[in-house]
């Protein structure tokens, strides 16, 4: 309800804090910290849709290889369920293996479908996402990873889709605040360094 009452409002908040805040430097570095996080959430989601896209379409075509009945609708279920970090995977294991022990004749068949699941989600959860996230926006892995613990274990569900949509809308805030500049630092991935510029070459002596 909530969020039908901040979707249905636009842009009121964004234009009220606009109105109260005191100097036109103020309002000015406000609304860059909305614009930026807009566009960093939008990226996040746009980011993590494609993830879950590209890990159903494994997962269907790792199901298939195994003659797991509806290879598809399983491409489609884990997409969907992935946008629930841990418990959705989880559900999608456990209805695997009953669906597998109906399907296949023995435990060790039965057994396959979601073992491999299972691999397949911790290397996206643990590894792929973290990276990309991390790499696309500028954001410490390590952190990402605690956040979603942390919110998960705060508000359940809710909390783990929620984490790292926080996290990019605390990192954002944090670097337009002087304040604050050194917790976004810390959100921060590290810095690569840069290539160091080429020296000029040295003078030639004058031809006698």
């Amino acid at each position: 309800m909530l969020l039908l009452f901040i979707l249905a409002s636009g842009d009121l908040f964004q234009e009220k804090l606009i109105k109260v805040l005191p100097t036109l430097s103020d309002k000015k570095r406000a609304l860059r910290i909305a614009r930026e996080i807009e566009h960093e959430v939008s990226s996040y989601l746009f980011t993590v849709t494609f993830i879950n896209v590209g890990i159903g379409v494994v997962v269907g075509i790792v199901f298939w290889i195994l003659g797991m009945p509806s290879p598809i609708l399983w491409a489609l279920a884990t997409t969907l369920a992935n946008y629930l970090p841990y418990i959705g995977p989880a559900r999608v294991a456990i209805a695997s293996f009953g669906i597998a022990v109906v399907a296949f004749d023995t435990f060790w068949h039965a057994l396959l479908p979601p073992v491999l699941f299972l691999v397949v989600a911790t290397l996206e959860g643990q590894i792929i996402t973290p990276m990309i996230v991390g790499h696309r926006h500028s954001l410490n892995g390590v952190v990402i990873l605690l956040s979603i613990a942390f919110w998960g274990w705060i508000w359940g569900i809710i909390g783990a889709l929620i984490a790292v949509p926080l996290l990019v809308t605390a990192k954002v805030f944090a670097d337009y605040v002087d304040g604050f500049r050194p917790i976004g630092e810390f959100l921060s991935a590290r810095d690569v360094p840069e290539a160091p510029e080429p020296e000029p070459p040295p003078d030639t002596p004058p031809a006698k």
